[in-house]
């Protein structure tokens, strides 16, 4: 009899049928099929025990009278079947694909007890496999074997970062609350690498707010610092960080930096539509930039009427003063025509013209 086969006969409340998927799923590994009927098994879902019946009586026509002695194991299998696109099992596969790439930290099977312990060792065996590309999207304050503290710059780091908490500056339906906050003041969160214990702080440097410094914990209750959990060295870190730093992650970036996230937020669905106009001026010091070109190239035209500089050394020095232009691509259409404009009133110009013979000629 094979391990499988062993499973079906040791759990008779789950159908084989719905046993054979959860093994295709986990990718025909018995050891994960078996963790997983494990945790079912330990996790009943005492808040959704009355949508649980209304559809076994509505969908499954469960005479009510039967449905209080259904064991919890059996609602609880309905749930987890009937969902089966949502957070546990994408948690079990998840697990599985870092398992096998020897990242989880903790292998033995038989010591996890709950969904959130599966999520835990997912979280930071992710955190060992973060893109270079992430990583440019924070600033790292502190690090050791345990603990890693940082300032996230983007939405998308943030969500890394604050993965398994309840922040909402790390909530993936939205991205309002992480702007309104980074934008307002510095945000830091600390992260334990072994054991995935968590805290963020804050604090407010707009003057437009009331006064704040806090902390919070993993499902987002404020907290006092010293009953954080956090060791010496730890809040030492977000001490010197809010002693000495008077710029919000925000303005940490270059105007082109944040362009470039704003449009990567448009494409993905996730622009915040709830934001202080600091972070939609952007675009505005990017067209005032381009004002400045083009006033520029304008009094080149004023020294080539009073100096006897050569041609060449004119042509020189517009086509220095066009490669300040930016790229419009990244940004949204109505910066890029005007990005497009501004180029347009310079290559009409005599000296324009002479530069676009010289590059294409």
């Amino acid at each position: 009899m094979s391990r499988l086969d062993t499973l079906k006969e040791q759990n008779p409340w789950m159908a084989h049928n719905n046993i054979n998927v959860i093994h295709v799923i986990l990718g025909s590994q018995t050891k994960y099929t078996e963790l997983a009927l494990s945790l079912i098994k330990k996790s009943p879902i005492q808040e959704d025990f009355d949508y649980i019946k209304e559809q076994l009586i509505n969908r499954f026509k469960v005479p009510a009278n039967l449905i209080p002695s259904a064991p919890n194991s059996i609602l609880s299998l309905y749930y987890q079947m009937s969902q089966l696109g949502d957070s546990r099992i994408n948690a079990l596969i998840k697990f599985t694909e870092l398992n096998e790439q020897k990242l989880i930290n903790n292998t033995d099977l038989s010591t996890y007890k709950s969904f959130q312990d599966l999520e835990n060792q997912i979280v930071i065996a992710e955190l060992k496999s973060v893109d270079k590309e992430l990583e440019k999207q924070l600033v790292k304050l502190y690090e050791d074997d345990t603990w890693l503290v940082i300032k996230p710059t983007s939405y998308f780091a943030s969500l890394k970062y604050g993965a398994s908490t309840k922040w909402c500056t790390a909530m993936n339906d939205t991205s309002n609350y992480f702007y309104r906050y980074i934008n307002r003041g510095i945000l830091i969160y600390a992260i334990n690498k072994t054991d995935n214990f968590k805290v963020a702080a804050f604090k407010n440097l707009n003057p437009r707010y009331e006064k704040e410094t806090s902390f919070w914990d993993v499902v987002d209750v404020r907290i006092d610092s010293l009953e954080s959990g956090l060791p010496h060295e730890i809040l030492n870190v977000f001490q010197q960080e809010f002693k000495t730093q008077d710029v919000t992650n925000w303005n940490l970036l270059s105007n082109e930096d944040k362009l470039e996230q704003l449009h990567q937020l448009k494409i993905k669905g996730k622009f915040p539509s709830d934001v202080d106009l600091e972070i939609q001026n952007a675009e505005t010091t990017l067209v005032n930039s381009l004002r400045d070109v083009i006033s520029n190239i304008s009094r080149l035209g004023e020294i080539e009427a009073e100096t006897n500089i050569p041609e060449r050394g004119m042509e020189d020095m517009a086509e220095q003063i066009l490669a300040n232009i930016p790229d419009p691509e990244p940004y949204d259409d109505n910066v890029t025509v005007q990005v497009n404009n501004a180029a347009g009133q310079i290559l009409n110009t005599p000296l324009g013209e002479a530069i676009m013979t010289r590059r294409y000629n």
